[in-house]
């Protein structure tokens, strides 16, 4: 089988970087596109390292790695998954379907401008009223800080899920309000700084960083060989930080808020990463690479894969779809409410609640629906497309579905249904906005 594991792996790697390259050529910025951009990040950079490495590294997870010697047809599953979602992107291109747009043509440049700056205000509000209600500036762990809001407020749940969406597109459409000139040079830096600093050291999610380096590309797109190769240079340093971070973060709130706090988690945490390389603990590199692509959630994909519908029970579309419609209430009102999958997952291989573990979209859908994951992921993907055209009347829209999509495949399915909600609920508070500011068109 390691032969046609190798075939299955390459043919999959190359068709998704031939779309990716096919997609930024062209500046095809959509959904599915962002989608299969994801893919090469999460699933195909991981395949990558089962050549290079010959496994996928267990990190700190007590699972059967992924490697090239799998005789169950995970290889074949895989394969099948991504190719039917690249076959959905060309449906996507071909299909001659529109929508009326919410936004109207003959008013969407002041309504992209109110947009972007409406979701820049939002984030930052949203952002600081979620990091003061969490109360762990004043001690604890930052994960059950925001678990603790979330699972007693209904508020505290709509906001947090909006506040997610926002962070992930805040930063293209800064680059967006930059290449256009909206924005200075200078504001665009500041901006940019002050959102890292706020989601690093407050919020404690790394993903954001990947989100700068994509909004500093777009706006560097005409000098993209000096970028990338500016890119090159400081990698081996943030590739290093990467990889400690994950335990600075669970040490700089232990005390409450302090600078010294912080310093003294990351001096800790890169300490403990420099003896673990001292000490020849695992391939170094390999846990670099690991960390940086979290490939060790297709480790968490082959669990799943080889456990649901012989261990554990398939859940029938419960964490895809009852999820994604049931967002907005706390657990506290509905004591039923179904985990996400990443929750389920970390509980039945660690045995904690504390833990998520993401598995992929491969993953999720495997588990919701087994081998016909192959017919309802393609056409729910389509169907959310579908839905997303309304949202179009603004311009800078679909590099944010672009964005959402990309930042789906590190989190879960429900995050795209709870982002277009929220895009639905921008776009309606936008052109009520301008309705205000032109009272003429009323």
């Amino acid at each position: 089988m390691f032969i046609v594991n190798a075939i299955l792996a390459i043919l999959t790697i190359l068709l998704v970087l031939l779309s990716v390259v096919n997609s930024a050529r062209n500046g095809f910025y959509d959904i599915i596109p962002g989608l299969i951009a994801g893919v090469l990040v999460f699933i195909s950079m991981p395949l990558v390292m089962v050549f290079a490495f010959g496994e996928i590294p267990p990190s700190f997870l007590s699972i059967d790695t992924l490697t090239l010697h799998e005789d169950n047809g995970i290889y074949f599953f895989i394969f099948l998954f991504v190719s039917l979602i690249l076959l959905v992107n060309v449906l996507t291109k071909k299909v001659n379907f529109t929508l009326k747009p919410i936004i109207d043509k003959s008013i969407n440049d002041k309504c992209t401008d109110i947009f972007a700056f409406l979701v820049i205000g939002l984030y930052f509000f949203i952002t600081v009223i979620i990091v003061l209600s969490t109360n762990k500036i004043s001690g604890g762990h930052w994960n059950e800080a925001s678990q603790d809001m979330y699972e007693n407020s209904l508020v505290s749940v709509v906001l947090g899920n909006f506040s997610n969406v926002y962070r992930v597109i805040y930063p293209m459409i800064l680059a967006l309000l930059r290449v256009d000139c909206k924005i200075s040079k200078k504001t665009y830096s500041i901006l940019l700084l002050l959102y890292l600093v706020i989601e690093l050291v407050f919020v404690n999610n790394r993903i954001v960083v990947l989100f700068a380096v994509m909004s500093l590309a777009y706006v560097n797109k005409k000098r993209l060989v000096r970028f990338s190769l500016a890119c090159m240079i400081i990698s081996p340093f943030v590739a290093f930080i990467n990889y400690a971070y994950p335990i600075a973060r669970g040490l700089m709130w232990i005390n409450g808020f302090s600078i010294q706090g912080i310093s003294d988690a990351f001096s800790l945490a890169i300490a403990y990463r420099m003896n673990e390389r001292s000490n020849g603990e695992g391939s170094f590199f390999a846990e670099i690479f690991n960390n940086l692509f979290e490939a060790f959630n297709m480790n968490v994909f082959k669990y799943v894969y080889n456990t649901f519908g012989y261990i554990h029970d398939f859940y029938y579309g419960k964490t895809v779809l009852l999820r994604s419609f049931s967002f907005f209430i706390p657990s506290s009102i509905w004591p039923g409410k179904p985990a996400g999958i990443g929750v389920n997952l970390g509980n039945m291989i660690t045995g904690e609640n504390i833990l998520t573990l993401n598995s992929t979209p491969l993953g999720e859908f495997y588990g919701n629906f087994g081998w016909y994951s192959l017919i309802f992921a393609p056409a729910l993907f389509f169907i959310i497309w579908l839905i997303s055209r309304p949202l179009l009347g603004v311009k800078s829209m679909s590099f944010c579905l672009f964005m959402i999509s990309f930042a789906a495949l590190r989190f879960d399915f429900s995050f795209i249904m709870i982002s277009i909600f929220t895009l639905y609920v921008t776009t309606l508070m936008t052109l009520a906005i301008y309705l205000f500011r032109y009272p003429s068109l009323r």
